[in-house]
């Protein structure tokens, strides 16, 4: 490579630095509140076999924190009944997600990619008309979250959010009704795909 090629080499890539450095502080000063409906769809068993699938509701918000880098805090809402497995048993549970991490936004143009990764905190509460196990069991259980998507600007505060994630939590075995029935930790593993509305101060 010549000495001339060398300079053009280095002073575009000055320029290109400069660009994604304006282009992340742009980003960085987008702080986010945002109301998101998902399809939730269970990995794990027995809650697929139980639950399959359902709507999820989230509020989420991101606070600038450095260039592109974002705070990113969330509450979740699932809720669904089903049939206990081996028996006609009604069964219903109840997931409240909260999570915690960094979320990283790269506007381009209208659009704002960005990917998060947290930990999550899951409360759990399941309900069961069996008689061999207790009717209500409440839980908490640590967690993480990953996630991809991108907002779409409609105005330069109003935009839609097109997502796409998924998580992992265990929660630790509830205490059994009687001294000859045993319990196992429940995982709760799954994918959900959503969109939401948002508004970017």
């Amino acid at each position: 490579m010549n000495k001339h090629a060398t300079t053009l080499f280095s002073v575009l890539s000055l320029l290109a630095l400069g660009r994604l450095e304006a282009i992340c502080d742009e980003a960085s000063q987008q702080l986010t509140v945002t109301g998101r409906v998902s399809y939730l769809s269970f990995i794990s068993s027995p809650l697929k076999e139980i639950y399959h699938a359902g709507p999820y509701y989230e509020l989420t918000e991101t606070i600038p924190f450095y260039k592109g880098l974002h705070a990113w805090m969330g509450i979740g809402y699932f809720q669904k009944t089903g049939h206990s497995l081996g028996s006609s048993s009604k069964t219903g549970i109840q997931l409240v997600p909260i999570t915690l991490g960094p979320k990283f936004l790269y506007q381009v143009d209208r659009a704002v990619p960005y990917i998060g990764i947290g930990v999550r905190a899951l409360y759990t509460h399941t309900t069961d008309d069996s008689p061999l196990v207790r009717k209500h069991i409440a839980k908490w259980g640590p967690g993480a979250v990953a996630e991809i998507g991108s907002l779409f600007l409609l105005t330069d505060h109003l935009f839609i959010d097109a997502n796409g994630g998924y998580s992992y939590a265990k929660v630790r075995a509830p205490k059994p009704k009687f001294p000859n029935i045993t319990t196992a930790p429940l995982t709760v593993e799954e994918w959900h795909v959503g969109l939401g509305i948002g508004y970017k101060f």
